[in-house]
């Protein structure tokens, strides 16, 4: 009698020590889970930032080419509104030559 108690003893600490086992794995899973769920977030909020940088980098870019456009359309409408200036006032000098010329006719007849 006294070797069956000292059996179902053994064999109770054997499962007592299984259960043990069996709560530290679960705990340690858990544990594992958490971290790779954390890492995961950390992952996604690391895509999320080279999106934000790479988006912003984007828009920098865009924002720089539209203020040289902008530039060169200003040149461009400066250039032509100088070409337009001189133009007008060669045209100005040639129609108060012009002037000039029949006038100094009329004064000479």
């Amino acid at each position: 009698m006294n070797g069956l108690n000292d059996k179902i003893k053994e064999i109770a600490d054997k499962e007592k020590t299984l259960l043990e086992k069996k709560e530290a794995l679960k705990k340690k899973t858990e544990k594992l889970l958490k971290a790779a769920v954390a890492e995961g977030e950390q992952m996604m909020a690391a895509a999320e930032s080279r999106s934000a940088e790479d988006k912003e980098k984007i828009l920098s870019e865009r924002k720089k080419q539209a203020d040289a456009e902008v530039r060169e359309l200003i040149l461009n409408s400066e250039i032509e509104s100088k070409k337009a200036a001189v133009i007008f006032r060669n045209k100005s000098k040639e129609i108060v030559m012009t002037l000039f010329k029949e006038l100094d006719g009329y004064l000479k007849n």
